[in-house]
C-alpha cells in the first residue's frame, strides 16, 4: 500500500510540473490560464457604498453586476454600458462569488419537515 501512495505522489507531482511548464509556455504566447485573483479588481471601502463590494475604482457594486446579469445582460452589453468595467473585472465578480460559496457565505439554509 505504500508503493502504490508513493507512486501517486510521484505521479501527481510530475503532473503539477508538466502543468507549470504548460501554463509557463502558454503564458509566453500571452495565453493565460490561472485562478483569477478577484482581489486585484473587487474592493470594500466603508466610504464607499457603505461597504458593500465593488469593482475597484468604480462605484459598481457587485450585487448590481449580479443583477443585471439574472435580468439576462450579457457580458457585451454590461461592458458598453459601464465602459469603466473591464473582461477582467467581469471575471473577478464570478471568482468573489466562487470563493464566497466555498467558504459558505452564500447558502441556502435547509428548511424544517417537522
Amino acid at each position: 500500500m505504500l508503493n502504490y501512495f508513493a507512486k501517486f505522489t510521484s505521479y501527481k507531482d510530475s503532473q503539477n510540473v508538466e502543468i507549470r511548464k504548460e501554463i509557463t509556455k502558454n503564458q509566453q504566447k500571452n495565453e493565460y490560464f490561472w485562478i483569477m485573483n478577484w482581489r486585484d479588481y473587487i474592493i470594500s471601502d466603508k466610504e464607499v457604498l457603505l461597504g458593500k463590494p465593488t469593482i475597484k475604482g468604480t462605484r459598481i457594486a457587485v450585487s448590481h453586476i449580479i443583477g443585471l446579469l439574472a435580468q439576462g445582460w450579457d457580458e457585451v452589453k454590461i461592458l458598453e454600458n459601464y465602459p469603466r468595467l473591464s473582461k477582467e473585472s467581469l471575471k473577478a465578480v464570478f471568482s468573489y462569488l466562487q470563493e464566497c460559496i466555498d467558504d459558505g457565505l452564500l447558502f441556502t439554509p435547509l428548511k424544517d419537515t417537522v
